[in-house]
């Protein structure tokens, strides 16, 4: 519903302070501003050419813009892609787009009706490298296997055991199985510092792109 939408641009405004909103919009879906403009919003078209301009520079070919374009969601792909909690954030907001663009009104279902989508391009808009049919098969599967993440939270993982093998517990066979036992959970330990190490270096670069992105905007 639109006047949802109005009500959350009315609340980017706070303590008399302005306040502005940022409307991604496709071209089937222009439509969509002439209900906007009569709940009274006020609106300023940005053109994308002044946006590739400010990532690439006045003197850029198209194909200086096509190749800045494409390392930008190659960046972000790869940062979803290996990133299991932004994977998982990032189809669950894309099968929430089409559940939601499914549930238009009949007056908005004039200009946002879910046939003109192109799934492909969407599911690329979210980052996500795989086919729409398959997000959908992954979410479904998260879904079966949601009831039991619980239960599986409540038992000790392998490396917690061998922490607590390596400190406290007897070891058959003397000291020094449990002296291995130490030296495994420390490279165990290095492994999992070095793979956060390496997806928080990934996350600073996609944050960096997209931070260059949104100061490009402004």
């Amino acid at each position: 519903d639109h006047s949802e939408y109005v009500h959350r641009v009315g609340r980017t405004a706070r303590l008399g302070q302005q306040g502005r909103a940022l409307l991604f919009l496709q071209p089937s879906e222009r439509g969509y501003l002439e209900l906007l403009q009569g709940a009274g919003v006020s609106l300023d078209e940005l053109k994308f050419a002044s946006v590739q301009q400010a990532l690439c520079g006045r003197n850029a070919t198209s194909r200086d813009v096509y190749m800045t374009e494409l390392a930008l969601q190659k960046q972000l792909e790869a940062t979803v892609a290996t990133e299991p909690l932004l994977h998982g954030l990032a189809a669950g907001a894309y099968q929430s787009f089409l559940r939601a663009y499914s549930a238009h009104s009949k007056a908005e279902k004039r200009v946002l009706h879910v046939s003109q989508l192109h799934l492909g391009h969407l599911a690329k808009s979210f980052a996500l490298q795989e086919t729409p049919s398959l997000i959908s098969r992954q979410q479904a599967k998260r879904r079966q296997v949601a009831p039991s993440a619980a239960a599986k939270r409540r038992k000790p993982s392998h490396l917690h055991q061998l922490a607590a093998y390596s400190g406290g517990g007897k070891a058959k066979g003397g000291g020094g199985k449990q002296g291995s036992g130490a030296g495994g959970a420390q490279r165990a330990l290095k492994e999992q510092r070095s793979t956060a190490d390496g997806a928080a270096q990934r996350r600073r670069e996609a944050h960096n792109a997209v931070s260059e992105f949104s100061a490009a905007l402004d």
